[in-house]
């Protein structure tokens, strides 16, 4: 199996993973939705796929591969998650249901809204949020998508670099 190959696999697989918890969380309403991208956020498990990835290559692969390979195969596997990623959001938030980013937005500030009054949060704080909030009207817009999959690129390539780094110098090749 080649590094191209991996990638693939393991680009559509984490891909599809996404793709499903967003349609069943879609499906069961706003409040498991927002949920799921929350979680989806905060939780390294695209990283941790990614990275098993690598472990598994520099494991199997005799020689074993250099930090350019290593590279080469965390990115390719991050920019097709990207791919789906995109196309997921696009699906569930402007084709299927074009409210359901503004249903997620309100949710989330209502959310916001009753910790920073639990917790005493300054009004300021919470008129931030609201602006930000009221900013992500209508249905998610191709610009967006094309914006964000650019930014969350940036952030994949220093997350790539990270995994061959750790990855050439801490796991031993197979002899």
């Amino acid at each position: 199996m080649t590094t191209g190959k991996l990638s693939l696999i393991t680009g559509l697989g984490a891909g599809v993973l996404y793709t499903a918890g967003l349609l069943i969380s879609h499906q069961m309403g706003t409040e498991a939705l927002s949920a799921f991208l929350s979680a989806y956020a905060f939780l390294p498990l695209v990283l941790i796929i990614i990275g098993l990835g690598a472990v598994w290559l520099r494991k199997n692969f005799s020689p074993a591969p250099e930090l350019k390979e290593l590279l080469k195969y965390a990115f390719l596997a991050y920019f097709i998650l990207e791919l789906c990623y995109a196309l997921s959001n696009l699906l569930v938030f402007r084709w299927m249901d074009p409210e359901a980013n503004d249903a997620v937005m309100k949710y989330l500030y209502a959310q916001t809204e009753q910790k920073l009054k639990d917790g005493q949060g300054g009004k300021e704080k919470l008129e931030a949020i609201k602006k930000m909030a009221d900013s992500v009207k209508g249905p998610i817009t191709y610009t967006q998508v094309l914006i964000g999959m650019g930014q969350q690129l940036i952030v994949d390539f220093i997350k790539s670099l990270f995994i061959a780094t750790i990855t050439k110098q801490t796991i031993q090749p197979k002899q």
